[in-house]
């Protein structure tokens, strides 16, 4: 049998671009792709034609795009590159037409797509002042990411293997509620986070996936626009680097989440949100979204 080699260069590309679970190496990678691309032969082809892709591979004669490398043989099965993202179901200039583009643009990006987006559709009223706006975000003190919440401790997206930073948000205020340790309450207090035993009634529940994610940033930015007070629990969501099955990546947590979406949804509300125009669009909506959906 013969034996084919990549170098360590090679071997930490497909480590941080391409292996899924159970792979191992590169071959191991190989493999799963060949076994997936052949089941389209007949059943009793595909032992054949598993092993001529696999050497077609393994032998650098040939290597499929990334998309086919990472997805092929995983649960969400996506191998395609690109897509042209656009409103369907909505106006394209309304408020409900960008927040049907920014669902879209996180549910592709979470299968490893890429994204594109034409911005021509959204125009500035111009002359708008920046409304105040003001949100409040929730976390149970029980939530394994607490301390980072209270610190505003989140991994760049620019380098989520990188050691995390503290950030600043515009929009927000912090609140941590439940029983708290004296540790944690001094903790609250030195960052200026705010302590309660419950949260409200009316709050926006942040659902642990993805599509409900986006929705929740909807409605807080809903609400903004029109002059109210959106609060909202993030206690849902798993903590940061918790694995994500459906697309093989990891959760990016609550505090990337409040920042990146949630905070920044709020700041283009203030700028007048559907007629804030296209590079505030692009700025605080449709960039954010790609910053902090993991890749899976």
């Amino acid at each position: 049998m013969e034996r084919y080699f990549f170098d360590d260069h090679a071997q930490a590309i497909a480590k941080r671009q391409y292996l899924q679970e159970g792979d191992g190496d590169i071959l191991g990678m190989f493999r799963r792709v060949a076994r997936e691309i052949a089941k389209v032969e007949k059943p009793e082809d595909r032992a054949y034609w598993e092993e001529k892709f696999y050497n077609l591979m393994a032998s650098k004669r040939f290597s499929p795009g990334g998309r086919i490398l990472a997805g092929a043989g995983t649960a969400h099965g996506n191998l395609l590159n690109c897509f042209v993202q656009g409103a369907t179901e909505n106006p394209p200039e309304s408020f409900e037409g960008i927040m049907e583009v920014a669902k879209k643009l996180a549910l592709v990006t979470k299968v490893g797509g890429g994204n594109g987006v034409n911005l021509d559709p959204y125009r500035s009223r111009g002359g708008r002042r920046r409304q105040t706006v003001r949100g409040v975000a929730y976390l149970s003190a029980e939530h394994k990411d607490v301390e980072d919440f209270i610190r505003g401790l989140m991994r760049p997206p620019t380098n989520p293997d990188g050691p995390k930073e503290e950030i600043a948000l515009k929009n927000f205020v912090r609140v941590v509620y439940g029983e708290l340790t004296p540790e944690l309450k001094a903790l609250a207090e030195r960052y200026g986070v705010l302590t309660v035993k419950e949260p409200p009634q009316e709050l926006i529940r942040v659902p642990d996936d993805m599509g409900g994610i986006i929705e929740a940033a909807k409605e807080a930015a809903h609400l903004a626009r029109r002059g109210q007070e959106p609060h909202v629990d993030f206690s849902l969501l798993r903590p940061e680097g918790a694995p994500i099955r459906g697309s093989g990546g990891t959760s990016s947590g609550p505090v990337s989440f409040l920042f990146e979406i949630f905070d920044n949804f709020l700041e283009w509300a203030a700028l007048g949100a559907e007629a804030a125009g296209p590079v505030a669009t692009l700025r605080y909506v449709y960039a954010p979204v790609l910053r902090v959906v993991r890749q899976g």
